[in-house]
């Protein structure tokens, strides 16, 4: 997974697309939050030239549209705070341990029924 930062300018509406179209657009590419007016952190699989590519169908030929990868969050100031956790969630998932039955026996001792360690599912 990656975080990618969506900003956008839509300078006129030539051709009918408006904010809503490409919001829905942004929102259908991944898990996604907004932080200002026109800047968004998605969280895909989707580099941020297929995000491009996919979104430039929603603008405008005068309309301007900056991708970028981010790595980190280095400050902010009024951002909200589901951005950030976005931004943790990417980079720090929470890691999956594996969920064992019961302690499994002490060392130098006999196991004696195996199929005693194991949970019925």
């Amino acid at each position: 997974m990656r975080l990618l930062q969506i900003c956008y300018d839509l300078n006129g509406f030539e051709s009918g697309y408006d904010y809503k179209r490409l919001i829905s657009a942004i929102y259908s590419l991944g898990t996604v939050e907004k932080a200002q007016y026109s800047v968004w952190f998605l969280r895909t699989n989707k580099t941020h030239a297929q995000v491009r590519d996919y979104l430039n169908q929603f603008i405008d030929s005068n309309d301007s549209l900056l991708i970028t990868e981010v790595t980190a969050i280095a400050t902010n100031l009024n951002v909200p705070s589901s951005v950030v956790s976005l931004a943790n969630q990417t980079w720090n998932p929470k890691p999956v341990l594996p969920s064992f039955p019961r302690a499994l026996p002490k060392m130098n001792q006999p196991y004696g029924n195996l199929s005693s360690l194991y949970r019925n599912t």
